[in-house]
């Protein structure tokens, strides 16, 4: 089975790493994780693999780059 955890930045990412890293499961589960870029350590260490997005904020004059930018490397 696989797994996605997803968040952006700030105290729902300190929660996902609890999820991330201390959840069991009864069969064995690949766990990847989808978050936003930042300057913050992310350490996930049951993580089969980390995928990062660029960090965007709808108030800044680059958002729809950087909107853009993350559907494109969804792909």
């Amino acid at each position: 089975m696989r797994i996605l955890f997803t968040s952006s930045t700030g105290g729902h990412l300190e929660q996902l790493k609890v999820l991330v890293n201390e959840l069991e499961f009864e069969k064995e589960v690949e766990r990847y994780v989808l978050i936003e870029k930042s300057p913050f350590e992310n350490k996930f260490k049951n993580a089969k693999e980390v995928f990062y997005l660029i960090q965007q904020d709808r108030k800044e004059k680059m958002f729809l780059f950087k909107f853009a930018k993350n559907i494109l490397t969804a792909f």
